[in-house]
């Protein structure tokens, strides 16, 4: 549990995949169910595509910014601070 006031400061983007025929990666899909799945969902305040088929894409633009080579990956950002990616599941869970 986070102290008072922590999660109004931190935004957290998750970056998912979309492969070049439109779908979701299967990774991105299991990321979703388990971050549903432990009540922790609505913590993510935004979620941007890494799009297979448009390099411009916002996700492919924080991948580069980041150095991440998969996704799903997410990008925790707090008042003050550097904002920081992961590019694990768990260890996003347990951040959040």
């Amino acid at each position: 549990m986070h102290p008072p006031g922590i999660l109004a400061a931190m935004k957290v983007i998750m970056v998912k995949k979309r492969l070049k025929d439109g779908r979701e990666c299967q990774k991105c899909e299991e990321a979703t169910t388990f971050l549903r799945d432990k009540g922790v969902w609505d913590e993510i305040g935004e979620v941007l595509w890494f799009d297979a088929s448009d390099p411009e894409s916002p996700g492919v633009i924080l991948a580069n910014k980041y150095g991440m080579e998969r996704a799903p990956f997410f990008v925790f950002e707090w008042a003050g601070r550097p904002a920081q990616a992961v590019d694990s599941v768990l260890r996003a869970y347990r951040m959040l």
